[in-house]
């Protein structure tokens, strides 16, 4: 069936890269297979702080109250703010602690899709309602208008 294919197609993929954050993987490989990976600035990564500086290099970094569905959002659990990067911590960026990708925008929240949701793999794809006052950063791809 096609879930066995696809799931194969997730084991393939991480057994690739071994010791990497699954979230930022996992928005690697949704891209990739949407044929958009050049709309990651810098290109595939497995680090959230990488997506978050090669945004920024290439002027697509926004803050919290600007996001958007179609940006790839990166979360700050503690609130603290980032010692990734110094020019990511004078934009007012948290701690760079998971990505996902936005779909819809509330209010006060923002609805998700990513992987490492709380399971103990990577391939545990979710959507998720997430809290707007969580977002450290968002990163907006240059979708075509």
């Amino acid at each position: 069936p096609l879930f066995v294919f696809y799931f194969i197609i997730l084991v393939h993929f991480f057994s690739i890269y071994p010791a990497v954050a699954c979230c930022c993987t996992g928005q690697m490989y949704l891209f990739n297979k949407a044929g958009a990976l050049n709309m990651i600035p810098g290109g595939k990564t497995t680090s959230c702080g990488v997506v978050a500086v090669n945004f920024l290099e290439a002027g697509q970094l926004y803050g919290a109250n600007n996001v958007k569905p179609g940006d790839l959002v990166i979360f700050s659990w503690s609130g603290k703010p980032t010692k990734y990067d110094s020019r990511l911590k004078a934009k007012g960026c948290k701690s760079l602690d998971h990505i996902e990708l936005c779909i819809a925008v509330d209010d006060y929240t923002i609805t998700t899709v990513g992987a490492n949701n709380g399971g103990t793999e990577c391939d545990d794809f979710r959507i998720r309602t997430r809290y707007k006052s969580n977002i450290s950063c968002c990163c907006r791809p240059k979708y075509a208008k």
